[in-house]
């Protein structure tokens, strides 16, 4: 039988051993080094929150109010129309955001239009209570989405299940060509006067909001999204520095120090 001191030499041979042994792989080449983890508060945010609900409930508020300052002595509402981004402004895609988390990957146009194809989103809080309220004074609704045109018919499956207004191959105007939405909306201004933008990203007002902003104040209602948008687009200086995509973005944070 092996003595104290025999065992206490074999112990520290052996944690010898494995300290002299390299890691299998290099930290930033692990498998989960470009995955979504980073994405996991803004998900849990976004579905668990109590203030990212009241947060949109209260933006739809808003957009009624602005709605209501807008047809005020108005005789006809029939040329009056809103416009509307789809994705996380009136449906709700952040299970398809877990899923990339718990899976370990990050986005990818084939695995987003499984999910498209599901037609199973939920909506925003306070989408339809607007939507509706819209839709019974006679205001017209238009759906801007850079949703690829090929999705229409699952898209539109979405929106008829979730009892979206005036939701179909007229006012459902998906991406063909370029992301640009300018053209669309510039086709629903031809026939009516725009009188909100609603959406989660800047691109959903103007292509050049910088330029705009000004001229759009009053006009547009902002719907708060942390999962995605410019603010994750980064240069391909920081990507290439940083393969986690996590830590390219702690780049971008303003610490004051």
């Amino acid at each position: 039988m092996m003595n104290t001191t025999g065992k206490i030499f074999t112990l520290i041979s052996l944690l010898g051993l494995m300290a002299c042994q390299s890691p299998t792989k290099p930290l930033d080449e692990s498998p989960t080094s470009n995955n979504s983890d980073h994405l996991t508060a803004a998900v849990l945010w976004f579905q668990k929150g109590e203030t990212a609900r009241l947060a949109c409930e209260q933006s739809f508020d808003y957009a009624k109010r602005l709605l209501l300052e807008k047809i005020a002595g108005r005789d006809s509402l029939s040329k009056l129309a809103v416009v509307l981004d789809l994705d996380e402004t009136v449906v709700d895609n952040s299970p398809y955001e877990a899923r990339v988390i718990q899976d370990g990957k990050s986005y990818e146009p084939e695995s987003w239009a499984l999910w498209v194809k599901e037609a199973n989103a939920d909506a925003i809080p306070g989408a339809l209570d607007f939507l509706h309220f819209a839709d019974s004074i006679g205001v017209s609704l238009f759906y801007v989405s850079n949703r690829r045109h090929e999705n229409r018919a699952f898209t539109l499956q979405n929106l008829l299940a979730l009892g979206v207004p005036q939701a179909d191959s007229n006012t459902v105007l998906l991406r063909k060509e370029v992301s640009d939405k300018s053209a669309r909306r510039a086709q629903v201004a031809e026939k009516h006067e725009i009188a909100l933008l609603i959406g989660d990203q800047t691109g959903d007002f103007a292509q050049d909001f910088a330029s705009a902003e000004r001229q759009l104040k009053g006009k547009i209602v902002v719907i708060p999204n942390p999962m995605y948008g410019e603010f994750t687009r980064l240069p391909d200086s920081i990507k290439s520095a940083y393969p986690s995509l996590g830590e390219a973005l702690k780049t971008q944070l303003n610490s004051k120090r």
